[in-house]
């Protein structure tokens, strides 16, 4: 598994985050265990950093079939940070999210300004997801 979440219900976001090789296994689990959390709304906003992700391993077809099964409400704002690497990818998915509320950014305080999430909330929800797998 190189993708997992925290559901801040306060302020309303998941904050998803990927790291390592990215497959489309592990964003389908993501998915999967995102849906059954007690605390998920498809309602709520999202931010997805992706700049700790050094390989995306998915097709254009899977990256098609992901963009088109959101789990979120197609109104509700979802955030991708992709670093340089990332970037190309991030933005075909963007592409393939037809009717949906999704924007790419390169740096996260560009994506917390757009969804009006303190900075600080952000980075304390990555550095704790970091450091439950020991990435940290």
């Amino acid at each position: 598994m190189a993708a997992d979440f925290i559901i801040n219900a306060e302020h309303q976001v998941v904050f998803s985050y990927g790291w390592d090789t990215l497959t489309r296994t592990d964003l389908t689990e993501h998915r999967s265990r995102l849906f059954h959390d007690a605390k998920f709304d498809p309602r709520l906003r999202q931010i997805a950093n992706l700049t700790d992700v050094g390989e995306m391993k998915f097709s254009s077809d899977e990256i098609w079939s992901l963009a088109r099964e959101p789990v979120l409400a197609p109104p509700s704002p979802r955030a991708v940070v992709a670093g340089e690497e990332q970037y190309g990818l991030a933005r075909v998915f963007h592409g393939y999210s037809n009717n949906q509320n999704v924007r790419v950014f390169r740096e996260l305080k560009e994506a917390t300004d757009w969804l009006d999430v303190p900075i600080e909330v952000a980075v304390r929800a990555f550095n704790e997801i970091r450091q439950m797998h020991g990435l940290s």
